[in-house]
């Protein structure tokens, strides 16, 4: 009698914790992604930053800097571009996120 109910509050122990198990193993997941996405373009940004300075550095003379100056508004392009990749890929990932929840707590 004792271990049918023993074995009983396993099974309605199991059925309770399976679905919070399950969100904190997306939640993980999902910030795993999201820093990912973050550290990649930490360093992206980085990069272009020090690159910039290194380049601003080398300005010695008139058309040292019209080079200098066209290759910024090429590189905004760049940066503008990069922005709506990163924007769109944390969109991307947000909406995952939000499909699986709406998976995980409708009604069965």
């Amino acid at each position: 009698m004792y271990m049918d109910m023993l074995k009983q509050l396993q099974q309605q122990s199991q059925a309770f914790q399976a679905p919070v198990t399950q969100f904190n193993q997306l939640m993980a997941e999902n910030y795993q992604r999201v820093s990912r996405l973050q550290l990649d373009a930490a360093q992206h940004y980085g990069e272009l930053g020090i690159d910039q300075v290194k380049s601003a550095s080398e300005v010695t003379d008139l058309p040292s800097m019209m080079a200098f100056t066209s290759k910024q508004m090429q590189l905004m392009n760049e940066i503008s571009s990069r922005v709506m990749q990163d924007m769109q890929a944390l969109n991307e990932i947000g909406q995952e996120f939000k499909t699986s929840v709406d998976k995980m707590t409708r009604p069965a």
